[in-house]
């Protein structure tokens, strides 16, 4: 045995699981395991996979966690000397958890087979399995326990003239297919006493989840026990609506709606207003969302639907640079398994893609859009596009009139779709989440790489970079749904392989050596990194850290296997062929990572 299997060795001797093994038993168990290593935030296995063996903790920690009713409970911390999934290695079960490091580890992985002869054969292992598997199972099980009380919500209409007849029968319809939920209309109890009313709702509500009221606005006794009891409230106007009825419909959901956790959103009934904007003392700043639904377009009052029954599809896009076409090779993968998505988000170039699909573009006109705004921006990073850099290196004009015509004058409230991006507000040291405003001006702050591009200046704030914290904002979509996520699918682009390349040069480069060096001298005297390549480094650094450790809050992630930036140095990514190639790839991909999951999950 060489030197790191006798230290293994060493390790597992100490350990309680094998401390009354003889040595030959613990060098056979070392001998036929592998000896895997793991950054911080990276999961390990994810709840319902299948076992791939069993893991003994050599050194770091884990955390369990368990995805119950939406959310992420965590179950306990795993740290060295433990084992990791002895449970379903014994039981054949898929595995009952999400396991995720919390810092950098080294785990032991054993074959199953040569776990269960441990179990059987020793006691010793048998017992000090058995504490640890029995504990882990009390918690998951504690945590299954928790049930969430019925979801309430109440449309209240801000016009008494709008169609409710019409909009009762649509999302009545629609939602009467969802075993769970139950939709009501006040009108149904206009000639019951309250008793009467108190009785048939309780027994109409049996094993349900979400109940939606909708309200005639006639604000009588009903509507204020509805509205107080309420979750969510939904305000339903025109485009254009009566300003005094607004006004008095605001107050009505202000005034009742005390919970601390309350929702309030906005419903547009479109009729025909198609590039109609909304009057300007709407501020959607007030709402937790927006949904826009035309009653005769089957598919809006479906997407409402599913957002009132917990059933809300989002697509968050990772940022990655021009690697973006993978993302829009994986939109049609996305449209030809039709998949309903119902609100869209990113960071970065994700913040541009999203934007594309937002405006509900076809997949033929994204591509044309997006090749129109890689050739107007190629040469952003030119050397005759620096400036005095006083806040950037570079003035970004290229890019910048890229977006804008992509965008134009479009505020976010003005797209088909919900939408969202991110950026880092500098001026407060917080990440800002944009769900409204200007589009053009959310997404140049969204990719506003700090040093090269100038910040956004929004509201008198510095903005930039979304992906300088988190590259696949998966959490703050999570966030924004709430109750109302279904599943949430996640595309990710940055992924970096490990740069191999021995790197040699002065501590201190003088101008002349870095001229030299750039003009093709001494180049078999030093070898450095190009200042693209580095940058793009260092500044994902940390958006990965926290983009890979929230990867498991998305029900589907698809892993866009893109080229690197080291790769990406030598390669010209303003090509067809390299377009053509890249969007092929995250097609192929997401297409075989969709299609296994919804025929796992049917």
């Amino acid at each position: 045995m060489h030197n790191e299997e006798l230290d293994l060795v060493t390790t597992l001797r100490a350990a309680n699981i094998f401390a009354a093994l003889g040595d030959d038993v613990i060098e056979n168990v070392v001998t036929q395991s592998q000896v895997l290593h793991f950054k911080a935030g990276e999961i390990l296995f994810t709840q319902g996979s299948e076992s791939a063996g069993v893991y003994f903790v050599i050194s770091g920690k884990f955390v369990a966690q368990l995805h119950q009713n939406k959310e992420l409970l965590e179950v306990g911390v795993i740290n060295a000397g433990e084992l990791i999934g002895e449970f379903g290695a014994l039981s054949g079960h898929a595995h009952a958890l999400t396991v995720q490091t919390l810092e950098e580890a080294k785990v032991l992985l054993m074959p199953i087979t040569l776990f269960k002869e441990l179990f059987l054969h020793y006691a010793s292992v048998c017992v000090a399995t058995a504490s640890p598997m029995i504990n882990r199972s009390i918690h998951n099980l504690q945590a299954a326990k928790k049930t969430v009380s019925a979801e309430h919500a109440f449309i209240l209409p801000a016009d008494i003239n709008l169609p409710l007849k019409i909009i009762r029968q649509q999302l009545g319809d629609i939602t009467a297919r969802y075993a769970d939920a139950l939709f009501l209309a006040e009108d149904e109890f206009a000639q019951m006493a309250d008793d009467e009313v108190q009785n048939k709702i309780h027994l109409l509500s049996q094993n349900k989840k979400f109940i939606i009221y909708l309200l005639n606005g006639s604000r009588g006794v009903f509507s204020e026990r509805v509205i107080n009891q309420a979750n969510t409230g939904y305000l339903l106007i025109k485009p254009v609506p009566d300003k005094e009825s607004y006004n008095l419909a605001i107050k009505a959901v202000q005034q009742h709606a005390k919970l601390a956790d309350f929702r309030q959103e906005l419903i547009i009934l479109e009729e025909n207003h198609e590039g109609k904007l909304l009057a300007p003392w709407i501020n959607l700043a007030d709402f937790n969302l927006y949904h826009k639904i035309k009653l005769d377009d089957v598919a809006t009052c479906k997407r409402l639907s599913r957002f009132l029954t917990g059933r809300a599809n989002g697509l968050v896009f990772g940022g990655g640079s021009v690697r973006a076409w993978a993302h829009i090779g994986a939109i049609k993968a996305i449209n030809e398994l039709k998949i309903p998505i119902d609100i869209v988000g990113g960071v970065n170039v994700g913040a541009v893609i999203a934007g594309l699909y937002a405006l509900g573009l076809t997949h033929e006109d994204m591509m044309q859009r997006f090749a129109a705004m890689v050739e107007m921006s190629k040469n952003t990073l030119a050397w005759y596009n620096l400036t005095l850099p006083t806040i950037a290196l570079f003035n970004c004009k290229g890019i910048t009139l890229a977006l804008q015509k992509l965008f134009g004058a479009l505020d976010i409230q003005q797209l088909a779709l919900p939408y969202f991006c991110t950026s880092c507000n500098l001026s407060t040291h917080t990440v800002a989440v944009h769900q409204h405003g200007n589009l053009f001006e959310k997404i140049r702050a969204s990719i506003a790489a700090p040093g090269l591009f100038p910040p956004m200046v929004i509201d008198g704030q510095l903005h930039v970079d979304g992906s300088l914290t988190n590259s696949i904002p998966i959490d703050k979509l999570k966030k924004i749904l709430g109750s109302h996520a279904g599943s949430i699918l996640a595309l990710a682009l940055t992924k970096f392989s490990v740069d191999t390349r021995q790197y040699n040069f002065p501590q201190v480069m003088p101008f002349a050596q870095g001229l030299l060096y750039k003009l093709g001298f001494n180049r078999n005297k030093y070898t450095l990194p190009t200042f693209g390549e580095n940058f793009l480094r260092t500044v994902n650094f940390g958006g990965n850290f926290l983009g890979n450790s929230n990867l498991c809050l998305a029900d589907v992630l698809v892993e866009l296997e893109t080229a690197d930036s080291a790769t990406l140095a030598a390669v010209d990514t303003t090509t067809k062929e390299y377009a053509q190639n890249t969007l092929k790839s995250g097609y192929e991909k997401t297409l075989k990572t969709l299609t296994a999951f919804y025929q796992h999950h049917q």
